[in-house]
């Protein structure tokens, strides 16, 4: 087996180095990085910019730019909790709340920011009518609840990042 022992690669015409190997592991790439054949198992890349020609398909996680972090829903009637969903510390969050009392259906837009202890603060405060409430807990957790006996709701709760459209 051969080995190649070199620590920078440089274009003939170039002023700096182009491609760094470092004893760390690390490689470092003056410019821009073509792979044409996509990078497999990339661990973490940390920082950047995703730009405008990149495809995010459905089911991806990527932080901060407005995905879905989770659904707090009751699905029957009658008072108790829905599931709970669990926030990051120093987080802002959208939360876009549907309920049904009575046959009628409401509405309501949110923000949530949760400090670095993890407790939930409602920042835009909730005018809900009948019996449904947001409770949070020291765990980073947030969920609605119902002291009613008709109320059915979904609570989705969206990761701040991007612009949000909430009119």
């Amino acid at each position: 087996m051969s080995e190649l022992n070199v620590t920078n690669i440089k274009h003939e015409s170039s002023s700096s180095n182009n491609l760094v190997l470092a004893s760390d592991g690390t490689t470092t790439v003056s410019g821009a990085l073509t792979a044409s054949g996509g990078i497999t198992n990339a661990g973490t890349i940390s920082a950047g910019t995703i730009g405008t020609g990149v495809t995010i398909n459905a089911g991806t996680n990527v932080s901060g730019i407005g995905q879905l972090v989770g659904v707090s829903y009751k699905a029957s009637a009658g008072s108790g909790n829905g599931n709970p969903v669990t926030l990051e510390s120093n987080k802002n969050y959208h939360c876009i709340l549907h309920w049904y009392d009575s046959g009628a259906g409401f509405t309501e837009y949110n923000t949530l920011s949760v400090n670095s202890s993890g407790s939930v603060t409602v920042s835009q405060p909730l005018n809900l009518s009948g019996s449904v409430s947001m409770t949070s807990d020291a765990n980073n957790r947030i969920f609605m609840q119902t002291s009613g006996t008709r109320e059915y709701f979904m609570a989705f709760i969206f990761e701040q990042g991007s612009n949000f459209d909430n009119s």
